[in-house]
């Protein structure tokens, strides 16, 4: 008997996610810890550690450390300087610690929440910015360290107040960007930096753009979805399963959270995946003939790139890219490879903007 005998007894995603014997949970690799977990991990703390003097250049730019012309110059392209970046960004820490206090957290949580939302937040820019692709996606190892330091809730009938709480919190600090994930944000912005550093427009007018979003679209997302509750009543809405009770419920209870981010024991293979990936970078880093990297790994494994089967397209891809370098070499590849696959790329995006607006007339006026 193989670890994933009778895994087809299982339909659909529930071979990636569900029962004990899936790909995520189930033995011996435990992906959504090994990978998710410990390779995104891995992944954001090595690229800190790797650039730990950049980093530490702009703390001193921000305290006054720093020569006013090598200030000047790191300076030069950013919005803002790193003074007033970093103070924004300490602020709006400490406003969010008060309001974690306030919902009734002890440190232990507010410390992981800040952490765990970190490092998936880096991971997921690290991964978009060199594949375009946001992994960890759809991962629950946000469970872990939160299990780690108030425990997995079972021995307590019912668990404490502070533990549901808490526990609302993990899944949304370790998802994915586009779902529920709080890398959204920083991937959202980067792009629209990058897309001014291709277009010529002033980081200045960008980083105004964002602030004014930033404060206005949960403002507006806040008021409109409490208007759409009032008005059509949460079961009535489009995801509606998303957004109810029982689904919050489902992500906050000890007995239905038992699996995430895997059985144990589970720590082992969460120190592996961060041990593999900073040899995997250092490796890529050292030998310029080292073809494997951490993110690749991250990619092949993670949840949503198993359910979508992430690796098709990118076969697909690697196999036309090589006819096309074959038959016409690179002239043919960038005058007709790259132009069709920009053409396709941009005729989905149009497909989707239509599809988006004709579901939107159809909530309002059914047809």
């Amino acid at each position: 008997m193989g670890y994933y005998t009778g895994i087809e007894s299982i339909s659909g995603c529930g071979r990636v996610w569900c029962g004990t014997i899936s790909y995520r949970v189930g033995e011996p690799f435990k992906w959504d810890v090994f990978t998710s977990a410990g390779v995104g991990t891995g992944i954001a703390l090595f690229y800190l550690i790797l650039n730990w003097r950049y980093l530490a250049e702009t703390i001193k730019a921000a305290v006054g450390k720093l020569s006013e012309a090598r200030r000047s110059e790191i300076e030069k392209n950013e919005p803002i300087p790193y003074r007033t970046s970093y103070l924004l960004l300490l602020i709006a820490l400490v406003l969010s610690i008060i309001l974690w206090i306030i919902y009734g957290l002890s440190a232990a949580p507010i410390a992981v929440i800040i952490l765990v939302g970190l490092i998936n937040a880096i991971a997921e820019t690290r991964t978009y910015g060199l594949v375009g692709f946001v992994a960890p996606a759809g991962s629950w190892f946000g469970y872990g360290p939160y299990k780690l330091v108030l425990g997995d809730g079972l021995d307590v009938k019912p668990p404490s107040v502070e533990w549901v709480r808490a526990f609302t919190w993990a899944h949304f600090t370790g998802q994915s960007a586009w779902m529920t994930g709080w890398g959204f944000p920083l991937i959202s912005s980067l792009s629209s930096y990058k897309m001014a550093d291709l277009t010529g427009t002033d980081s200045r007018s960008v980083f105004k753009v964002v602030l004014v979003s930033s404060i206005l679209a949960p403002l507006v997302a806040v008021i409109g979805i409490i208007w759409a509750f009032y008005t059509f009543g949460a079961t009535r809405l489009p995801g509606a399963g998303w957004i109810s009770w029982s689904h919050i419920l489902g992500r906050a209870w000890p007995e239905n959270v038992v699996t995430r981010p895997a059985y144990k024991p589970w720590v082992p293979h969460y120190i592996a995946g961060i041990i593999t990936a900073g040899l995997l970078t250092f490796l890529h880093a050292r030998f310029l003939w080292f073809p494997l990297d951490p993110i690749g790994l991250l990619l092949a494994t993670d949840g949503h790139a198993l359910i979508e089967g992430i690796w098709t397209t990118i076969l697909a891809a690697y196999i036309l890219k090589s006819i096309t370098l074959k038959i016409g070499g690179s002239k043919l590849y960038e005058e007709v490879g790259i132009p069709a696959v920009s053409g396709f790329i941009a005729g989905y995006l149009v497909m989707t903007f239509i599809g988006g607006l004709i579901f939107l007339v159809r909530f309002f006026v059914p047809f």
